[in-house]
Order: C-alpha cells, then sequence, then structure tokens
C-alpha cells in the first residue's frame, strides 16, 4: 500500500514539474514572437517612412551668394530632392562646399518642412589677370582662380588688372578689400600709371567711360566715385583724380593730353569725399 501512494505522489510530482515545464515554454515562445512582431512592424513603418515624400529634403534654401548660382551651390552640397532628410549632416555638407574656391565659409541648417539652409560668404573677386598665357580671377586672399568654361561668365563683372609685380598687388588687394561691391562691378580696367610724385599712382578706367587717378594707397576713395562725378564739370579730355592727402575729388587734363589742347587747371570745384 505504502508502495502504490509513493509511486502515485511521484508520478503527480513529475506531471507537475513538466507542466510548469510546457507552461515556461509557451510563454517563453509567446513572448519571443511579440519581440519579433514589434521588430516587424517598426521595420515596415520606417520602411513605409523611407518610400514617402515626408522623408525627403523638401528645398535647399541658397543665401548670401554673388558669383555662384543657387544650382551651382545645391550641387556643390549634394542634396537635392532625393536626400533624405534625417540623414543630412550639416558639418558634412559644409565640407563638401568648402570644396569649391571660391566659398569664403558657409553655415548649413536644417529647418523645419524638411528645408534644408544654406548661407554662404563668397571671397571677393578683385578683378582678373593675364599670366602665362592664361587668365585667372584675383581673389581677396590674394589666391587665383584659372578662368574656365564653368566660371568665363563672371568676367564682365570683374576688372582687368594688370602692369604690377607680386608685392604691387598684394596692396592693391588691400585697398580693393574696402571697396563696395557695385562699385568694383563698374570698373573696367586697372592699370599702374606711376606719376613723377607718386609712383604708386593707378589708372582706373570705369564703364561709364571716365579715367581715374588714385594712389593704391587711397583705393578707398573710390567708393565716393559718384559723388565725386556728380560734384564736377564733365570736360572732354578731361580725368578725374582723388587725393588721399586732402580726401578729395577734382578734374583735370588727363596726364597724355598736351597744355595746347586742353587748359590744366584744376576746376574750381573739389569735392570732399570724406
Amino acid at each position: 500500500m505504502l508502495e502504490n501512494e509513493k509511486i502515485i505522489k511521484r508520478s503527480y510530482f513529475y506531471k507537475k514539474r513538466g507542466d510548469s515545464h510546457l507552461k515556461k515554454k509557451f510563454y517563453g515562445t509567446k513572448h519571443r514572437y511579440f519581440i519579433l512582431g514589434i521588430i516587424i512592424g517598426l521595420a515596415i513603418v520606417i520602411a513605409t517612412y523611407f518610400c514617402l515624400d515626408i522623408s525627403r529634403v523638401y528645398k535647399v534654401s541658397v543665401d548670401g551668394n554673388i558669383y555662384l548660382s543657387d544650382e551651382k551651390i545645391r550641387e556643390l552640397s549634394g542634396i537635392d530632392n532625393n536626400s533624405i532628410f534625417i540623414f543630412t549632416f550639416p558639418n558634412r555638407v559644409e565640407n563638401k562646399i568648402k570644396e569649391n574656391p571660391l566659398i569664403k565659409s558657409v553655415d548649413v541648417s536644417l529647418e523645419s518642412y524638411r528645408l534644408v539652409k544654406v548661407n554662404v560668404i563668397e571671397k571677393k573677386i578683385l578683378g582678373y589677370i593675364n599670366e602665362n598665357g592664361e587668365a585667372y580671377y584675383l581673389l581677396e586672399d590674394n589666391s587665383c582662380i584659372l578662368i574656365d568654361d564653368s566660371n568665363i561668365h563672371l568676367l564682365s563683372n570683374v576688372p582687368l588688372i594688370e602692369g604690377f609685380t607680386s608685392e604691387q598687388l598684394e596692396e592693391i588687394i588691400k585697398g580693393f578689400n574696402d571697396l563696395d561691391q557695385d562699385l568694383l562691378n563698374q570698373i573696367s580696367e586697372i592699370h599702374r600709371y606711376p606719376f613723377s610724385y607718386d609712383e604708386n599712382m593707378l589708372e582706373v578706367i570705369m564703364k561709364d567711360g571716365n579715367y581715374v587717378f588714385v594712389s593704391s594707397y587711397g583705393l578707398n576713395l573710390l567708393n565716393q566715385y559718384y559723388t565725386v562725378v556728380s560734384s564736377i564739370s564733365n570736360t572732354p579730355g578731361y580725368c578725374i583724380y582723388l587725393d588721399e592727402v586732402t580726401n578729395s575729388g577734382y578734374s583735370s587734363a588727363c596726364p597724355w593730353s598736351s597744355e595746347s589742347e586742353v587748359q590744366t587747371e584744376e576746376d574750381d570745384i573739389q569735392e570732399e569725399v570724406s
């Protein structure tokens, strides 16, 4: 009798342990399926997101550019309407744009509504020079860019600079960095034209046909060019002189005119350009 009871208890114990094991296995499998379902659901949501337009860059806004077109800067950035917005990293985009030698600095930011905003500051193009049979743009940092088919369209807005040594160009660059961009766009040519009393005198030919003579040390006076022009007489054969010592501008006979052809007296009107 006792032996039968032991067998029954042992059988009951094994059955309970087996049931417990099956229950644990069932709940473990159910938990794994639950986690797997969440993963699959998230994968479907993410895949759906990347397939929709809301994941793409809506627009690349460009500001601050003068020489490079908006389209060119977008091309440099590597961003278009197929780019994934959340995978657009500003630092990486900035480094790409900075590879262009005309870029001085750039700031890229991600805005709301999937807008990528690009603010650039370009190096000022002071003019172009001819060297060893090639033409180059001269930049504000004394660097040069070869003129080719990709940038030749800028040529009409910058002056020809010739007749200067490398050291003299450095001095001109210092003065030209202070010139307004609008005034710089109105200069056609710049030549070295030393006077007996000033070997640093420059001949500046304006697009409106006027000839201006100014020392390389007084180039900032060109910013007042239109004020001076409006205040002096427009006499044929006369040129405009800007004097950094008196800070004034006046018209007088051009240096190549003979005294017998043109009166060489200065105009009675001298305009302060300070």
